[in-house]
């Protein structure tokens, strides 16, 4: 199930943003979480213990904007993609949402199309990025194991004086 964060502090433009998200049509369902402001989007996305697969976030929203919500979220350790959305197109806003790693930039009023292609192309992102990791783990489980059946027989070999000279003193080493 796809988990997925909608930060805006107009109530019309989260209810249209849930329901172009919930009409995906995702494999194994969506389940959508509404903020009405950045504090609220930054402390639900760091205190969800499972975590949400994508945050929809609006720039201009009360106490603290979008950006900063991102900010806040990053710095917390939110890994997932945020898509951010505007009606300010200006380019102070875009630099910082891309040192902020932002993983798109929508510019208000989004069609259904642009909103759902920014959350298929998300959610495929963080697909890929959690099966990297899965087989970087998997990668080293397996390089680790094989170190230590190779030390094994090094030793087996040094103790049965097998090794001898340069390759003992390499090994100290």
């Amino acid at each position: 199930m796809a988990r997925i964060l909608i930060a805006d502090d107009e109530v019309l433009e989260r209810r249209a943003l849930r329901m172009i998200v919930e009409s995906a049509g995702l494999e194994g369902g969506v389940l959508v979480s509404e903020a009405r402001n950045g504090q609220e989007a930054a402390r639900l996305a760091l205190e969800d213990p499972q975590g949400f697969d994508l945050a929809f976030l609006d720039i201009m929203m009360p106490g603290m904007d979008g950006l900063a919500a991102a900010q806040a979220m990053r710095d917390g350790g939110f890994g997932s993609p945020i898509v951010i959305l505007s009606a300010y197109d200006t380019f102070e806003y875009a630099q910082k949402a891309i040192r902020l790693g932002v993983y798109e930039y929508l510019l208000k009023p989004a069609s259904s199309d642009e909103v759902l292609r920014s959350l298929k192309r998300s959610l495929a992102w963080t697909q890929d990025s959690q099966e990297l990791s899965r087989r970087a783990g998997t990668s080293l489980l397996a390089l680790s194991e094989a170190a230590r059946s190779l030390e094994d027989v090094v030793l087996d070999q040094m103790r049965q004086g097998a090794l001898s000279g340069l390759p003992v003193r390499d090994y100290e080493r």
